[in-house]
């Protein structure tokens, strides 16, 4: 997969985030979009750092597919990714096929 990272996530340095020179163009729309996405499933799920979501989600986000009981919104999402992480506690993710 992409040569951003050895983990397969696309957008290494010089993505979101990344200082831009003056005189370049910015930071691609799509590639600033998977590197936060490889962020989100890298730090939050995998590693369980929940505080991370607060920085890359919306308070306020609807979960469309919850699980029985998931409380709404961020602190939601924190708790499905907290029942995932105890009954999978090594959880490794990837990413087979990601569109931008």
């Amino acid at each position: 997969m992409g040569a951003g990272s050895a983990r397969g996530w696309p957008g290494g340095g010089g993505v979101a985030g990344s200082p831009q020179p003056e005189d370049g163009p910015g930071p691609d729309p799509a590639q600033a979009a998977l590197h936060l996405l490889g962020q989100l499933v890298r730090e939050v799920w995998e590693q369980g750092h929940t505080d991370v979501a607060r920085d890359l989600m919306a308070t306020d986000l609807i979960d469309h597919n919850p699980y029985p009981g998931q409380p709404p919104g961020l602190a939601g999402h924190n708790w499905a990714v907290a029942m995932v992480r105890q009954a999978f506690p090594d959880l490794c993710c990837t990413a087979d096929v990601v569109l931008a």
